[in-house]
């Protein structure tokens, strides 16, 4: 018997929701999109708003580092701390 064992690298961008109590969290975006690049981060984010996140609502982003995230996240909610 043989197992066929091809992996396909692909990347996706996630967004996860957290309550403002802080005791739970959901998946609120994922996008299978070019590695971890800018454009994939403000898809991610027009859809999120499309969907009705209040931009001026948002207050804290926290991300991992990736400056594609960084500098569209800065850009879509420009009140928010990082």
């Amino acid at each position: 018997m043989q197992i066929n064992q091809h992996v396909a690298k692909q990347s996706f961008g996630a967004g996860l929701g957290v309550s403002e109590e802080a005791k739970c969290f959901e998946v609120i975006a994922m996008e299978r999109g070019d590695r971890e690049r800018s454009n994939l981060w403000k898809g991610i984010l027009l859809s999120l708003a499309e969907r009705g996140l209040n931009r001026e609502a948002l207050e804290l982003g926290v991300m991992d580092g990736l400056p594609g995230l960084e500098a569209a996240f800065r850009r879509f909610f420009p009140r928010a701390q990082t």
